[in-house]
């Protein structure tokens, strides 16, 4: 049983750390002004999408362990859809950001 609790525990964290990549990724985004309200509309949508799922697994039986994996498979195609966006600069790591900063700001000036 203690098993079972440290992998949901260990499946949690680590989809909040995927997560963090996707908020990073818009983050950055908007921060150099490529963001788009086509954008932010998904944003909105996949998060009543999501909760509606999860609570559809729930309702049917499922355990959390599936509302996990769903969760994750969509933020794991989040962060492929974002980055390949930011011609693969990883805007997640401090340098990564920075980088693109400069860039931009060599561009605007």
């Amino acid at each position: 049983m203690l098993t079972l609790w440290m992998k949901l525990a260990l499946d949690t964290t680590l989809l909040g750390l995927e997560a963090q990549k996707v908020i990073g990724l818009r983050l950055a985004q908007i921060a150099l002004g490529q963001g788009t309200p086509a954008e932010t509309q998904l944003m909105v949508t996949e998060k009543m999408l999501a909760f509606v799922e999860a609570a559809t697994t729930i309702a049917t039986g499922g355990s959390p362990d599936k509302v996990i994996e769903g969760y994750s498979r969509h933020v794991q195609a989040n962060v492929r859809r974002l980055a390949q966006a930011g011609a693969g600069v990883s805007v997640c790591e401090p340098a990564g950001f920075m980088s693109l900063v400069l860039q931009e700001t060599q561009r605007i000036g």
